[in-house]
């Protein structure tokens, strides 16, 4: 498993303009987010502890979730998400595209839940909650919404609580399911 270090350094590749991180020299990964999408434009910003703290707890939701994710994707999916909660812009909550269900999702902030739209679910990661509002990262493969925006792996998605149902209310086999909609 790879773990945080304040070696690692953030920065935005000036050619395709997304965000990076340089794991070591020679090897960077790159997020989803482009620097248009960031508030702040980190440059050569090294690892701190604030972004140690949000990898971890996001490798943590997807780990007690035990959907069984390759370490490559785990890895992958808390770099995106500490990438996300740290630098990106806020984002609009559009609740009315999304099916409502009786409960709120409850537990803990971070946390694999799915989020149903056009009689489809979808399996995301919530980040952040804030009231009734919940910040989510989609870890399902790209989904259409009403308004036809295309919602691409990795986005960013702001809902109601009530639009999120955990692993473990759906009916259908989680594990199944979230194989159909994952890379």
């Amino acid at each position: 498993m790879l773990l945080p270090s304040g070696h690692w350094k953030w920065y935005i590749d000036k050619q395709s303009h997304f965000l990076m991180i340089e794991l070591n020299a020679g090897l960077s990964f790159q997020t989803a987010f482009v620097d248009s999408q960031l508030q702040v434009i980190p440059e050569n910003l090294y690892f701190e502890i604030l972004h140690s703290q949000c990898f971890i707890e996001s490798l943590e939701a997807v780990n007690q979730s035990n959907v069984p994710f390759e370490q490559s994707v785990k890895t992958q999916i808390a770099l995106n998400a500490t990438a996300a909660k740290c630098f990106h812009k806020p984002v609009i909550h559009k609740s009315w595209l999304y099916e409502k269900h009786p409960s709120c999702l409850v537990g803990p902030e971070q946390q694999l839940a799915w989020l149903s739209c056009n009689q489809e679910s979808y399996l995301v990661l919530t980040l952040q909650q804030q009231g009734s509002l919940a910040l989510c990262l989609n870890l399902s493969e790209d989904f259409k919404t009403a308004d036809n925006k295309i919602h691409k792996q990795f986005s960013l998605i702001n809902v109601h609580s009530d639009r999120l149902v955990s692993l473990e209310q759906i009916n259908d086999d989680p594990i199944e399911q979230s194989n159909e909609h994952i890379n």
